[in-house]
């Protein structure tokens, strides 16, 4: 023969049940609000200190280009003194010169004119 099924009742649950269910739910939701708020503040605070390191990255990065700027002018200023230097001084060398070989060209004629004297 067969054995015959036993059919599982279910009560069906009370209104205390469901509310106390409810309220577990409730409190659940709550907590994971909660978290989440934790959560979403501590990534808010990282992004203001990100923030807040990006502005003096890119202010520290502002002074240097205005530093690199300057110092610009001032090598470009000190390379035109160093051309007007070397300027003057290939003009002074080219004087020099001519005044040695005029030198020594007179130096020769005052030998000439001591011997002819002589």
């Amino acid at each position: 023969m067969k054995k015959a099924k036993k059919s599982k009742v279910t009560k069906e649950p009370t209104i205390s049940e469901v509310m106390g269910a409810v309220q577990d739910l409730t409190g659940a939701v709550q907590t994971g609000f909660a978290k989440v708020e934790k959560r979403f503040n501590k990534i808010e605070d990282t992004v203001e200190r990100h923030e807040s390191l990006l502005i003096s990255l890119v202010d520290g990065q502002n002074q240097l280009r205005e530093r690199v700027s300057i110092l610009d002018q001032r090598v470009s200023k000190t390379q035109n003194r160093v051309e007007d230097i070397a300027d003057s001084l290939g003009d002074i060398t080219r004087v020099a010169d001519r005044d040695r070989v005029s030198t020594i060209d007179h130096e020769r004629r005052i030998r000439h004119l001591e011997k002819t004297r002589a």
